[in-house]
Parts: structure tokens; C-alpha cells; sequence
């Protein structure tokens, strides 16, 4: 990450979210609890606050409806969402189809990282990999469907952004990658390969190659996607962290971060202010990242092509109907 960012500019006047919808998810704290405000400071009609904790969505929940008091009480809902178990993916898409009739937007924020030692998800993966990828790919794609239908009913495409990082960037300079001849679950499930503080860029990494597998084979006239790097925002997401690194990281923050409501602003940019422009395209703050050369080569094709399939097979595991989604 460099140690200067560029300065970020407000969403323009005319940005607008005006009786819409939204979900965010991790919308309790740091870069989804700046999104959430912004979104209701936009005039957001319905804003779905997707956390694992209760009592810290409540609470939350609470903050912003002082901060809004004109708005109904209903306009703010959360909804049980722990990334660590496929279970509560789907119990929470279950609810959205129910009781959501439109989803103007999808923003997948939420995950848990930098662990000392490798920890286990409930589903048997590495956490890491669990909660910012593969959750987030299966509550994406059994959301798909009902965010299709979002636009017979309201008229609107609905958008989807995903946060990701530019922190690939040094993994693929690295290489710490599975081999072509290694199962790449499986790699990232071994204790053997495990790296805190390389994980989370390999983590970014398989989103952002599935993110670029799946925009190719979904047309910006179904869902319009995109992924968005806000840079160095001051969040929570060191937590986990040994406590030797922590002075390390209050450092960084105060040196180079930003605030959550600049993050929260580049990461509605794509939706709010580009559009239909947006769809595919991965953006480092506000600007299109050129796709990385490594995509272009004969391995990082392969590698992309691989994290698909392999991905896909693992959400034939679940009760999701890969074949309806039409993505095959």
C-alpha cells in the first residue's frame, strides 16, 4: 500500500440513492457503517445492516437513527449474516428473498483476517479464505437471481460492489500461489502455507479472479458489478492481530489512513456516480485499475479459469442450483 494517498473527492451533488434499497454487509463498523451513513444521508428508503453480532448491528443501528432522526425507525434493519458458516449465508438470502422485494444494491464488505495461526471455519477452511472469499461468492451468486428480479419490479438494474485490495498486487510479485498441479482450497487450507500477513492478499486475489470470471459470463443488463480498493482506511480488521503488531498498525493508520466516510465514498462511486460503466472493471479508488498483466499471461488465465471451477464445485456442495444461475 503506498504511504501517500491521492486525495478523495465527495460523491458529486448529484449523487443520489433516493428510495432505493441496499444491503451492506459488515455495516456495523468501519468502511460498511461509512457506507451505510452515506447511503442513508443519500436518502437510501431501506438500509439492511448484514452482521454476525447482534448487539454491535443494534447498536449501530441505534448510532444512525440519532444521527437521522427524521427517518423511520424500519428505514435501518439488520439481519444475521456470519460469513463463517454457508448456513447462515443461506438463511440470511432466505429471509432477503422473503422479505425484500427489491435490491437496488449489494455491497459485500464484510470479512475477518490477519490471524496468528491458521483458524478453521465451520465449514473446514482456513477463515480467512472462508469469510472474504468463498461466503461472499456463495451469498453473491444465490442473491443473483432475486437481484435479476429486482429490475421487473423496480425498473432498475441492480449493482453489485465488492471491496477488494490492492494488496494482490505483492502476491502475485511473490508468487505465493498453489501450483497448477495442486488443489487451490486445499493449498490455502494446509497450515503449511499459511502467512498472516500474505493471507489476506491471497484471499483478494481469488475474489477478484472469480469477480473477473463472473463478469464475463453476466451481462451488465442482468446485475452491473465491480469491485473497489478504497486504499487505507482505519477499520477494524486488524483485530485478530498479536499484539506486538499493534503499535505497528495505530502508526500506519495515523500516517496514512483515511476516514471510513472517504472510504465509503469511493466505494459508492462506481454504483452511484459510474454506472452501467462500472460493470467489470476494478477500481483503486477512484480511478479503473488496468486489469494486471498477470491475468493476461498463459498462468494467470489458467489460474482464474481454475479458481472458477473449483469454486464452483465447492458451491455444488451447498443446496445452491449452480445450473439455474445460467453461469456454467
Amino acid at each position: 500500500m503506498r504511504l501517500r494517498q491521492p486525495p478523495v473527492p465527495p460523491l458529486p451533488s448529484s449523487a443520489t440513492f433516493r428510495d432505493r434499497t441496499a444491503i451492506v454487509t459488515g455495516g456495523n463498523t468501519g468502511i460498511g457503517l461509512g457506507v451505510a451513513r452515506e447511503l442513508l444521508r443519500l436518502q437510501c428508503k431501506t438500509l439492511i445492516l448484514a452482521c454476525r453480532s447482534p448487539s454491535r448491528a443494534e447498536s449501530a443501528r441505534q448510532s444512525l437513527l440519532a444521527e437521522f432522526p427524521s427517518l423511520p425507525p424500519d428505514t435501518i434493519q439488520f439481519k444475521s449474516l456470519d460469513l463463517d458458516s454457508y448456513t447462515s449465508v443461506q438463511n440470511f438470502v432466505a429471509e432477503i428473498r422473503r422479505d425484500v422485494p427489491v435490491v437496488d444494491l449489494l455491497v459485500l464488505n464484510a470479512g475477518a483476517g490477519f490471524f496468528p495461526t491458521l483458524e478453521t471455519s465451520a465449514e473446514h477452511h482456513e477463515r480467512t479464505i472462508q469469510t472474504m472469499y468463498l461466503s461472499n461468492v456463495l451469498l453473491l451468486l444465490s442473491l443473483l437471481p432475486h437481484l435479476e428480479a429486482s429490475k421487473d419490479k423496480s425498473g432498475r438494474v441492480s449493482h453489485v460492489t465488492w471491496v477488494g485490495s490492492r494488496m494482490i498486487y505483492p502476491i502475485i510479485q511473490k508468487n505465493v500461489l498453489p501450483a497448477d498441479d495442486e488443489s487451490i482450497l486445499g493449498y490455502f487450507d494446509n497450515p503449511e502455507h499459511y502467512v498472516m500477513m500474505e493471507r489476506y492478499g491471497q484471499s483478494k486475489l481469488l475474489c477478484l479472479a472469480f469477480f473477473y470470471e463472473l463478469c464475463q459470463r453476466l451481462g451488465r443488463d442482468r446485475v452491473i458489478m465491480n469491485m473497489v480498493c478504497p486504499g487505507a482506511v482505519a477499520t477494524e480488521l486488524a483485530r485478530y492481530m498479536p499484539l506486538v503488531y499493534k503499535p505497528l498498525v495505530w502508526v500506519y493508520y495515523k500516517l496514512v489512513n483515511r476516514t471510513t466516510e472517504k472510504g465509503a465514498w469511493l466505494v459508492l462511486n462506481p454504483s452511484l456516480v459510474a454506472g452501467a460503466h462500472s460493470h467489470g472493471a476494478f477500481y483503486g479508488d477512484e480511478n479503473v485499475e488496468p486489469v494486471h498483466p498477470f491475468f493476461k499471461t498463459e498462468a494467470g488465465s489458467h489460474l482464474q479459469r481454475r479458481v472458477w471451477e473449483e469454486t464452483m464445485v465447492e458451491m455444488g456442495k451447498t443446496q445452491l442450483v449452480t445450473d439455474s444461475l445460467g453461469l456454467n
